[in-house]
């Protein structure tokens, strides 16, 4: 009798762990909200504001997202080579954290994805990049603008 409760207490406690991951805003149910930020004729650019977190005082951490046009994929293929890997190219995801108050970023980890979203390279920065400062006019002013309330 003491293992079939069990058994039923573990049930339920796994459904309720499903329940609150798979609802709004769960960690692993919530689906990426991608707001259009800029374009040009090499590429899309676009942040996850449902992705925005604030792991501590005054830090924002985004997912931003290039989708690259065909122009853009052959020029971002140039500065790639020689690696190999890249053919199936379809868009760069970054992550990065924002300061908002001393209006820097640190780029954290850059993913490589096909156009059915499989990886094709990672590579993990948070170690090898320092803060710097954003510049005016570039891509990631946009969404510290809108996230740091500038």
């Amino acid at each position: 009798m003491p293992k079939a409760i069990t058994g039923v207490i573990c049930g339920v406690l796994w459904a309720l762990i499903l329940l609150v991951a798979a609802g709004p805003g769960g960690a692993w149910g919530a689906e990426p909200e991608w707001v259009l930020v800029d374009e040009n004729p090499e590429s899309y650019f676009y942040y996850d504001k449902s992705g925005v977190s604030r792991p501590r005082e005054g830090i924002v951490r985004v997912t931003t997202r290039v989708v690259y046009t065909p122009e853009g994929k052959a020029d971002t293929l140039e500065l790639l080579k020689p690696a190999k890997g890249y053919e199936q190219l379809f868009e760069t995801r970054f992550l990065f954290d924002l300061d908002c108050k001393e209006r820097k970023s640190h780029l954290l980890r850059v993913t490589h994805l096909d156009r059915a979203g499989a990886q094709l390279k990672a590579f993990e920065l948070a170690e090898a990049t320092d803060w710097e400062a954003i510049p005016t006019a570039a891509r990631i002013e946009l969404v510290a603008e809108s996230e740091c309330g500038w």
